[in-house]
């Protein structure tokens, strides 16, 4: 890959991300990779340090498609300890037993986590980046401050309890973005009467991508490495009901115009009503290549909310995949 080429990257790459590190430390990772060429990276969401698994890093204008990955379900493995605390909720801190201890069993321990599934309001950690005051929480709470966090909704689509062995037990769990595992398992605990910490998380999934596509930081060295693992953006919208355009309407779109006539993929509609056209499509032209995401206008138009560069500009892997709507 020469240079110029490298400056031009367009894609995600999807790492197993190890424990010990931060996210950023990951991103950093391959922005040294890639100097002294000028890429935007950034990732689109965060492990903790003792976590490992699933991260994906946006290269270039992919990471212009950070807020609609967000939409994604995520899926995790996660083992606690019952009947202990810490202040970060894992045993990254001291971690102290709760005496008297209480000892559910694994009845109960299945009974009160399926009262966690669906809509759920959380709290969470005081040790967590969600920010407050223009701060991060964590800050404020390593300089022993107290943080008062409100609750916000999330969702559990799927909890299931794989082991069992008192005081340990392992989920899995697939959820939306900013569930905080560590706070979801303390709050199990806590309906039963008790307390948790986390001991292990591994992130297995996020959306259609999951640790069979992720590859080693270790093996990452060159910005060939990092191409020859790129996957294209399309991976990070799955969700938003694809369409085909010609090369007119990609250059109206590049232009900021608003498009009137495109061919919509089939809408699901109830019964004796017309089925409404999606709020928002991605637009690839005949290569396969995002061209843009558009957002629907009073006038049931098109127009352009993201515009991403032609592959003259910038290079993103071709997908194979016909464009489609999403089953759901």
């Amino acid at each position: 890959m020469t240079r110029n080429q490298g400056d031009r990257m367009f894609g995600v790459l999807p790492i197993h991300k190890p424990a010990g590190i931060t996210s950023r430390d990951a991103v950093n990772h391959i922005q040294r990779i890639l100097r002294p060429r000028r890429i935007k990276l950034g990732h689109t969401g965060t492990l903790d340090p003792l976590a490992t698994g699933v991260l994906l890093i946006v290269v270039g204008p992919a990471t212009r498609l950070v807020e609609f990955a967000h939409e994604m379900e995520k899926a995790y493995r996660g083992r606690f300890r019952l009947d202990a605390h810490s202040p970060t909720l894992d045993s990254d801190s001291p971690w102290s037993p709760i005496d008297p201890p209480v000892v559910p069993d694994q009845e109960a321990w299945r009974n009160a986590a399926a009262r966690f599934l669906g809509r759920i309001r959380q709290v969470p950690p005081a040790y967590s980046a969600v920010q407050t005051g223009g701060r991060r929480a964590y800050e404020l709470a390593r300089r022993g401050q107290t943080v008062d966090l409100p609750s916000r909704q999330v969702v559990i689509h799927a909890l299931e309890t794989i082991a069992f062995e008192y005081p340990h037990v392992t989920i899995d769990v697939t959820c939306s973005t900013g569930t905080y595992l560590r706070s979801l398992g303390d709050d199990i605990a806590r309906s039963l009467g008790s307390r948790a910490i986390m001991e292990e998380l591994t992130r297995t999934r996020i959306g259609p991508i999951d640790l069979d596509q992720c590859v080693a930081l270790d093996l990452l060295s060159e910005p060939d490495d990092i191409h020859q693992h790129l996957l294209p953006p399309s991976v990070l919208i799955p969700h938003i009901p694809q369409v085909s355009i010609d090369a007119d309407a990609a250059r109206r779109i590049r232009q900021g115009q608003t498009v009137p006539d495109l061919a919509l993929p089939a809408a699901s509609a109830t019964a004796g009503a017309q089925p409404a056209p999606p709020p928002r499509v991605a637009a690839f032209d005949s290569r396969g290549q995002l061209v843009a995401i558009l957002r629907s206008d009073a006038a049931g138009g098109y127009r352009p909310e993201r515009v991403f560069p032609t592959t003259a500009a910038a290079i993103q892997p071709s997908t194979t995949k016909t464009p489609h709507s999403p089953e759901s």
